[in-house]
Formats: C-alpha cells, sequence, structure tokens
C-alpha cells in the first residue's frame, strides 16, 4: 500500500504521512516509494488530489502498484544491461590489454634474439676459422662486445619498465 494522507483513500493505506506539513502544502495525497527487489529505493511516485476530488479507488491503488511495480523492474533490467555493458567495455579494454602485453613480448624477444644470434655465428667463426688474422679477430671481438651491450641495454629497458610498471621507480 502506498503511504497516504488520512481521508485520500476508500481503503486504509499506510497513513504516516499526516504528520508531516510538507504534503498538505504541497496538495500530496498519495506516496508510492519505487524500490527494487532488494529494497532499494530508486525513486518516489508523488500524486496529488484527483481532479474529481473523489478518494483514490482499490482499483486506482491496484492500477498504480502496478505501474510501480513495473517501473521498478524496468529500472532494474536497465541497471543490470548498464552494468553488462560496462563490463563489456572492460572486456575489451583487457582484450586490448592483452593484446599489447603479447606484441610487446614478441617484440622484446625479437630484439633479444638478434644479439644472441651475433654472438653465436660470430663465435662459430672464431671457433672454425685456423687462418684468420688478428685485425679480423679484434673485428670480431668487437662486434660481440658491441652486441652484448646492445643486449644489456635491451634487458635493463625490460627490468626498468618492469620497475616502472610496479611503481618502484619513476620515468
Amino acid at each position: 500500500l502506498p503511504f497516504s494522507i488520512p481521508n485520500s483513500t476508500e481503503i486504509a493505506a499506510n497513513e504516516s504521512l499526516k504528520n508531516l506539513p510538507i504534503f498538505n502544502e504541497l496538495d500530496i495525497k498519495l506516496l508510492y516509494p519505487i524500490k527494487s527487489t532488494t529494497n532499494k529505493l530508486f525513486g518516489i511516485l508523488v500524486l496529488g488530489e484527483k481532479k474529481s476530488k473523489a478518494k483514490f479507488s482499490i482499483d486506482d491503488i491496484d492500477l498504480m502498484n502496478t505501474i510501480v511495480f513495473e517501473v521498478s523492474v524496468s529500472i532494474e533490467r536497465i541497471k543490470l544491461q548498464e552494468e553488462l555493458f560496462l563490463e563489456k567495455i572492460e572486456n575489451e579494454r583487457l582484450a586490448d590489454l592483452n593484446e599489447m602485453k603479447s606484441f610487446f613480448v614478441s617484440s622484446v624477444s625479437h630484439d633479444l634474439k638478434t644479439p644472441l644470434t651475433s654472438f653465436k655465428m660470430f663465435a662459430e667463426i672464431l671457433k672454425s676459422s685456423k687462418n684468420i688474422t688478428n685485425e679480423k679477430f679484434n673485428q670480431y671481438l668487437e662486434i660481440i662486445e658491441g652486441e652484448s651491450n646492445r643486449l644489456t641495454r635491451l634487458i635493463d629497458n625490460v627490468l626498468n619498465y618492469s620497475k616502472i610498471e610496479r611503481g618502484i621507480k619513476e620515468y
């Protein structure tokens, strides 16, 4: 049953509004709380006096109860749709982040393999060549050293990125 002021309905309603003068000032006769199934208040439907000046009948109250129920169900449905929509957006964002992470891992893997390939190639050349000049030997060692420095920088960058991500280090 709605909240009402005394003598505004043909049936006994919750007449707890009689002590609130604001309802008399605003000419409010009925007040319907619009609640969820978990009793969360969504809003209030307020009715003034009927144009015919008659009291609200049982049929009027039943109709308004039905309307209030349908409104509350519709609001709950809209809220659920909103939650699903937000969840879908979050899932898409997570999928994008996962794709970016996969791209990052594959790029880092490729960049780390390049210096290792150079190490291996020049080490095999130095190992298999018996007649290698000192000049070529030193040139190959410089390349190995340069690739070693490159690999160290790449690994440091990945480790620094990880520290930045965890908040241990600032960019």
